[in-house]
């Protein structure tokens, strides 16, 4: 009789439970807020090894060069000591003690970056009591400023693309804005040759170009080049047929006969190329332009003038190698030239 009255009383309670409901209002409110919302300012454990490291960055002066390429070029300096160049994940982060010099040596620039990596450990939200120096977080990539006590400067460090006051952390020598007329050396193999309006055999010669260079800079991508070099070797040689008639036996014969001639030169050249650099990152330039001679012998006295195009590699600094074609009257030139400009 009990269990009845116990399977009675549950089922009466499964009836009624489903007709009863539970009700809850809820009011969301628009809460104003007087100042802006800022990100709480983080902080992070240095590891630093203490293995000094280096690293170096090159350029060739050309055009106006400012404060913004001098940056440029101590980022790239400070990625390459760092190993970020290109960026890896288990490279150091920062470069700590950081020292920066300039060297330059004509229209070379050479920026050399020393310091001790770093790696940044263990982020955290600043405390106000016992952090005493901590790293503001803007956005990614974003400039990195240490904060210190007391107005004492601790080390100074940088990472790629944080921005680094040139004119406080670097020694050398003076830069320029702007850089003028620069001079050099240029040494050109070259392999001539000869046009005829016969039908005759032409043979290529070889010879040489020697002389001064000059290069006026435009811009940082563009630059007329020019100079004055002598030329000398081959100019290469000419076979032709000729016929004769030779008395023998008491006739005339007609007598073929084949005749050579080498041709030597000597003068002086004067050319006018404007180059044109590809963007950075690709030391590879086009030219073309005009070319005046002055010829004491060869093929022509006198004055000739000529036109042409190439193309060529900076090598290193200061350094080009390329090729130059130069068609003149009666004479094509192809120049393998190594340019030298102090």
């Amino acid at each position: 009789m009990k269990k009845m009255l116990l399977f009675i009383i549950v089922c009466g309670l499964g009836l009624c439970l489903p007709g009863c409901t539970v009700r809850k209002a809820t009011t969301i409110q628009k809460l104003n807020v007087a100042e802006p919302v800022r990100a709480l300012p983080l902080t992070a454990d240095l590891s630093i090894s203490e293995q000094k490291v280096r690293g170096e960055a090159h350029t060739k002066l050309s055009g106006k060069f400012g404060d913004e390429d001098l940056k440029n070029l101590i980022s790239v300096a400070t990625a390459r000591a760092l190993g970020q160049d290109p960026p890896k994940p288990e490279a150091a982060d920062v470069l700590v003690a950081l020292n920066v010099n300039v060297e330059r040596n004509g229209s070379d620039l050479k920026v050399i970056v020393t310091g001790y990596p770093a790696w940044y450990r263990n982020f955290r939200t600043v405390e106000e009591v016992g952090d005493s120096a901590w790293l503001i977080l803007t956005h990614t990539g974003a400039e990195a400023k240490g904060v210190y006590e007391g107005g004492r400067r601790g080390l100074s460090f940088a990472a790629p693309g944080v921005e680094v006051n040139a004119d406080e952390t670097y020694s050398g020598n003076d830069m320029k804005k702007g850089v003028g007329t620069q001079y050099g050396i240029r040494a050109e193999p070259r392999f001539n040759f000869l046009s005829f309006e016969d039908d005759g055999k032409t043979s290529p010669g070889f010879g040489w170009a020697l002389g001064l260079a000059l290069k006026f800079p435009i811009s940082d991508a563009v630059s007329v080049n020019s100079g004055t070099v002598f030329r000398f070797g081959g100019l290469g040689s000419h076979e032709w047929v000729s016929y004769d008639y030779e008395y023998s036996y008491g006739e005339y014969r007609r007598v073929r006969r084949t005749e050579t001639e080498v041709y030597k030169e000597f003068g002086l050249s004067i050319p006018a190329f404007v180059q044109y650099t590809l963007p950075v990152g690709y030391p590879v330039y086009a030219e073309a332009g005009i070319q005046l001679g002055l010829n004491f012998k060869g093929r022509r006295d006198g004055f000739d003038f000529g036109w042409g195009f190439g193309a060529g590699y900076h090598l290193l600094p200061g350094l080009d190698l390329g090729l130059r074609w130069v068609n003149n009257i009666e004479l094509s030139t192809l120049g393998i030239g190594a340019t030298y400009t102090f």
